[in-house]
C-alpha cells in the first residue's frame, strides 16, 4: 500500500456514512457487532489510538508521520541533517510530536 492508498483508506473506509452502509456485512459476519448500533461501529472504526508505525496509525498521527518525513527529507535535501542524524531526529520529533506521555 502506498502513500496515497494508505491515505485514502483512512478518508472512506472509516467515514460515517461508510460505516452505516457496512453495517449489515459485519453485523453478519462478527456476532458481537449484532449488539452494537451504527455509531458504536463508528467509533470502533475510529478508535484514536497513536501508533509508531505509520500504516497503523490513525487519522490523526497518520498525517503527523507524513509531516515529520516531509521534516526529514527537507533537512537532508538542504544538507542541514546527514544520514546518521536521522533516526536520533525522528526520535525526538516523534516524542515531543504526539504520543509521548499519552500512552
Amino acid at each position: 500500500m502506498n502513500l496515497s492508498q494508505g491515505f485514502g483508506r483512512i478518508l472512506w473506509a472509516e467515514a460515517c456514512l461508510f460505516v452505516q452502509l457496512i453495517a449489515p456485512l459485519i453485523r453478519k459476519l462478527v456476532s458481537f457487532a449484532n449488539q452494537a448500533t451504527d455509531d458504536e461501529l463508528y467509533l470502533y472504526f475510529n478508535n484514536v489510538k497513536a501508533d509508531y508505525i505509520r500504516v497503523d496509525a490513525d487519522e490523526v498521527t497518520y498525517n503527523l508521520h507524513i509531516a515529520l518525513r516531509y521534516e526529514i527529507e527537507k533537512k537532508y535535501l538542504e544538507m542541514s541533517l546527514s544520514v546518521s542524524e536521522i533516526p536520533e531526529f525522528w526520535n525526538d520529533r516523534n516524542g515531543a510530536a504526539a504520543w509521548s506521555e499519552t500512552n
